[in-house]
């Protein structure tokens, strides 16, 4: 999981489309048209906002998109939610690194984000 960030860093780093997490259960994402909660209501900033401490969430992508990455150049990273470990790859790293700790069933269906995306 990403640091917590307060509520302007958050506005500062949040890219359209990614979604931010609040430490009172609030989600909320950017637009074209600006930050909005889960609802659509816009993020006003005022006492209540500047209270809230925040985390950017990963852009998770499938396997299938992860190996593509790495096939154009791009590092990768897998993520394991039990251990909550991260895996760092690319193109020249052999991938049988992988199959000493998981199966296929764990790389196809796990959590991968692509380096530079986030």
């Amino acid at each position: 999981m990403s640091e917590w960030l307060t509520t302007g860093e958050m506005i500062d780093r949040l890219k359209v489309g990614e979604i931010a997490e609040g430490t009172a259960e609030y989600e909320v994402t950017r637009t074209n048209k600006g930050i909005v909660f889960s609802d659509g209501v816009p993020l006003y900033v005022n006492s209540f906002a500047l209270d809230i401490k925040w985390r950017i969430l990963p852009n998770y992508v499938s396997f299938e998109k992860a190996m593509q990455a790495i096939k154009n150049g791009r590092n990768v990273v897998f993520h394991d939610k039990e251990t909550e470990r991260k895996i760092y790859t690319h193109a020249y790293q052999h991938f049988s690194i992988f199959f000493e700790e998981y199966n296929w069933n764990d790389l196809l269906t796990g959590d991968w984000t692509i380096e530079g995306d986030n």
